[in-house]
């Protein structure tokens, strides 16, 4: 969701526009992922409303945010996207970012890649580089 201003003559604010889409669909997390390989978790509170991770469990959840606890506070009170961390979710090392879903709401999405997974991705990478540059 997003607001801006409604501005006359660029100095007097009459009102707002406001952009958003639900995402209290079942397949929320899913859209929001699309073709990525980064899995996307919706929380609210305490409750775990969406993920596209399989078998990703409230004990999971409850495990990451005390390690997370931190960047969650920050993320609700300042509204903002968090900056990069790592982290623990159900038996995986992650790169995890979160971000704030809508004002008022103690609610946020968790967008976390599998460590390993993405190391090696930059490992293929290195070595096409260094394939390509030999060539």
């Amino acid at each position: 969701m997003a607001t801006a201003p409604v501005l006359l003559n660029y100095d007097t604010l009459i009102g707002t526009l406001t952009l958003g889409a639900s995402l209290n669909q079942d397949d929320g997390a899913a859209v929001l992922k699309g073709e990525s390989g980064i899995d996307v978790t919706f929380l609210a509170g305490d409750e775990l409303i969406d993920t596209t991770m399989p078998g990703l469990v409230v004990a999971d959840v409850d495990s990451f945010r005390h390690y997370a606890e931190p960047h969650i506070r920050r993320v609700l009170t300042e509204l903002k996207a968090s900056v990069v961390f790592e982290g623990h979710l159900a038996g995986d090392e992650v790169f995890a970012f979160l971000s704030p879903l809508r004002f008022g709401d103690p609610a946020y999405y968790l967008a976390t890649a599998n460590k390993s997974r993405e190391l090696t991705l930059l490992t293929d990478l290195r070595d096409e580089i260094f394939l390509t540059g030999a060539l």
